[in-house]
């Protein structure tokens, strides 16, 4: 998950932002791939589509970090959320989300600030002038004030409306249809508003240049391509929990005399925002994808089960746990502190598939202090490269400042930390040849299937 949304593993690069187990967003210093021959493990949760890893990338679960391979159907796993702020947003500025090269701003006789873009443009001749204008030229009010009406709005392009040219396009169903939220979105404006009778729904058209710009840099163009734009998260409580009643209102319905909420959405990455956006208001949801028509299901609960809470978090107990054989390249992160990122709704740790922070180190004779998990095992001969704990939460400081205390008591041989390092971890001798084979079978195998 990043703030702009889900995005494959394999797309993200160093300086990107991904979600971490702290519920913020932190820089991506560094991508890995490898070649990879064995089996993958499909871990799913109740309330969730699961996450595919290899069997030592670590886990979050309510007992701390775990090896995927040692999981069972008795685990909770972590619950991906993202923080909130105390104090949300209470209006927002037009200036810093639309992209516009030259503008103005002017002031009504109310005193009320007003944003357009220049209506003299050099290069400009007849016809793409006025083409401009009709496009970009109204103007829209600078800042817009969080209110029921304008998360209302939102909730109505995400889930009915769409661009089209120098306005925005709205098809409402007859019982979803609302006049008062119309003539405020006029009022308010102060733009053109058009209102089209199509016997079971309505065909609404804003005619703002400027509004549609904003929205589909807000929530993206396409059914299958909206989201959520970052300060929704942003948001107080009540202003998110009104944005989600909104959505289920166009989008979705109630179950079983308000028991639970459904939700449906063919954008993976609104399915995932609006599962946490019900999180961060003390809901549950579950995504569930329909095979049929590509959708994505969700189901809104405020008495799940199968989760448990602990030291703030939400977990999930494991539902399934498959093994599925798999050859061909899989892929990691090196993430800030917290050393973690979201994997579909799931908290994975940033383990380097080969230690490579760890080598470093040893490299240049420094002992290292690690957890013992991962390929630190693998590297670290306790006591004598450096010294192995077992994992424990990021609260337990207490326990922190002991591992610390008797690590820097401790005495090590520099020399002998470099002499295991290239005498075992020589990439040149122990991993190319590797890498050769790897390439090899993969060009004989694509060779034959050519014949």
């Amino acid at each position: 998950m990043t703030p702009s949304g889900l995005r494959a593993i394999q797309e993200i690069k160093p300086g990107d932002k991904v979600l971490g187990s702290d519920g913020q967003f932190h820089v991506v210093r560094r991508v890995f791939a490898k070649p990879y021959t064995g089996d993958l493990l499909h871990i799913r949760p109740h309330h969730s589509i699961g996450v595919f890893c290899t069997p030592e990338h670590q886990i979050l679960t309510a007992n701390g970090w775990k090896p995927a391979a040692e999981l069972t159907h008795d685990d909770y796993i972590a619950e991906s959320w993202q923080a909130n702020p105390q104090q949300g947003l209470s209006k927002i500025d037009v200036l810093s989300h639309l992209q516009l090269e030259r503008y103005e701003m002017f002031k009504d006789i109310e005193g009320k600030d007003w944003v357009q873009v220049l209506r003299k443009r050099e290069g400009f001749l007849g016809g793409a002038y006025r083409r401009y204008i009709r496009k970009y030229g109204h103007p829209i009010p600078r800042w817009l004030p969080i209110e029921s009406w304008l998360l209302q709005l939102c909730a109505a392009y995400i889930a009915e409306g769409s661009v089209v040219p120098y306005a925005l396009s709205f098809a409402i169903g007859a019982k979803e249809f609302q006049p008062a939220l119309w003539q405020q979105v006029k009022d308010f404006f102060n733009i053109t508003v058009t209102i089209k009778d199509e016997g079971s729904w309505k065909a609404v058209t804003v005619h703002s240049g400027l509004l549609a710009s904003l929205f589909e840099t807000w929530f993206g163009r396409g059914a299958c391509n909206k989201r959520l734009p970052q300060w929704v998260f942003e948001l107080d409580e009540r202003h998110r929990r009104t944005l989600l009643s909104w959505l289920i209102h166009y989008d979705g319905w109630l179950q079983g005399e308000n028991a639970y909420a459904s939700y449906s959405t063919c954008s993976k990455t609104l399915a995932h925002q609006v599962k946490l956006l019900a999180h961060s208001v003390g809901m549950c949801a579950a995504i569930h994808k329909t095979s049929s028509d590509n959708q994505y299901a969700l189901k809104i609960t405020a008495s799940p089960r199968y989760v448990m809470q602990k030291a703030g978090m939400r977990f999930h107990q494991i539902y399934t746990i498959e093994r599925i054989p798999y050859r061909g390249v899989v892929y990691d992160l090196e993430v800030e502190a917290p050393h973690s990122y979201v994997v579909n709704d799931i908290i994975v740790h940033n383990s380097e598939p080969l230690g490579l922070n760890v080598l470093e180190a040893m490299f240049y004779g420094k002992p290292v202090l690690a957890f013992f998990r991962g390929a630190s095992p693998e590297l670290i001969k306790d006591g004598v490269h450096g010294m192995l704990v077992q994992s424990m939460p990021q609260q337990d400081v207490e326990n922190y400042a002991k591992a610390f205390k008797k690590f820097r008591e401790m005495e090590f041989n520099s020399k002998v930390i470099q002499q295991h390092v290239r005498r075992n971890f020589n990439f040149m001798k122990h991993s190319a040849p590797k890498y050769e084979d790897f390439i090899k079978r993969i060009v004989e195998e694509w060779n034959e299937e050519k014949r």
